[in-house]
């Protein structure tokens, strides 16, 4: 089974059980209600839930609160059939119910998005054949599913980050290609990290075969400051990032390159989790 689908049937799960334990404290501790059973609270989240879907595809063609008062007053015709609910009772509960659980459901996600990790979908060539690839052939229009992991703090050479793009609110994905502290030069379209007299030329077997020695740039040299990172995509005769600036914003006249500092990084890409099997992002 994809992990894909398991991070889905989790969160269903987290979504559920929320669900179930909102409307319980209401009628068994609120309404002192002796046949709020789980089993009826499963019976009612459930509907609750596939009616949310259809207010969520109706809100394409209905205004919001036509379609939310639709569902307010499904879920209150819920309790007035299954608990037996005075028709004004219900639906007071049933609003202060969805609203709590609208925000449970809201925490949940921030709270998962923050200290967890979040799914990211990639589209586009510059990552490719690490992204978007299939059988080593690049596939722009077939975005891949990428678990981002957002409790990394520190990443190394190699590594797919997620970040905001220096100067816009954009957020990219591209490769640690420079750590805080390193001196790096360019010569004959290869990277070379400086360490004392020494030029010690930089491996990286991720690159595809005809972007080999193909990593050319305006700097010569650059030290990278502390607590920042070079970032670079693979496709290097066609991107733009850190050797000049990922975007046309945020490009001041002293600093041409854009290195990205730790703040402005979400989190490293570890899984594309779709399509096909899990596995690991180089």
């Amino acid at each position: 089974m994809s992990i894909l689908i398991l991070f889905s049937l989790l969160w269903i799960a987290l979504v559920f059980l929320s669900g179930m334990g909102v409307l319980q404290l209401f009628l068994r501790k609120g309404l002192f209600l002796k046949n709020a059973t789980w089993g009826k609270a499963l019976q009612v989240v459930l509907l609750q839930f596939l009616a949310g879907m259809v207010v969520i595809l109706a809100n394409e063609w209905w205004p919001l609160w036509i379609v939310g008062t639709a569902w307010l007053w499904f879920g209150a015709w819920l309790l007035r059939r299954i608990y037996k609910i005075p028709g004004n009772k219900a639906v007071l509960i049933t609003f202060v119910q969805q609203l709590i659980w609208i925000l449970v459901i809201c925490a949940l996600g921030v709270g998962w998005k923050q200290e967890v990790g979040q799914l990211w979908r990639v589209q586009g060539q510059l990552m490719c054949p690490t992204l978007n690839a299939t059988d080593s052939v690049c596939r722009p229009d077939n975005p891949d599913i990428v678990w981002v992991n957002r409790r990394a703090k520190t990443f190394e050479r190699g590594d797919v980050v997620a970040f905001q793009v220096p100067g816009t609110d954009a957020v990219d994905l591209a490769r640690v290609v420079g750590i805080g502290g390193q001196t790096l030069r360019f010569m004959s379209g290869k990277i070379y990290e400086v360490q004392g007299e020494d030029l010690l030329e930089v491996y990286e077997p991720y690159l595809p075969d005809d972007q080999q020695g193909q990593t050319h740039s305006p700097i010569p040299q650059l030290i990278i400051g502390e607590g920042t990172y070079f970032l670079m995509r693979d496709q290097r005769t066609e991107s733009v990032d850190s050797r000049l600036c990922f975007s046309a914003q945020g490009c001041g006249e002293a600093s041409r390159q854009a290195t990205v500092p730790i703040s402005k990084i979400i989190g490293r890409a570890e899984l594309i989790l779709w399509p096909g099997s899990a596995r690991q992002v180089y």
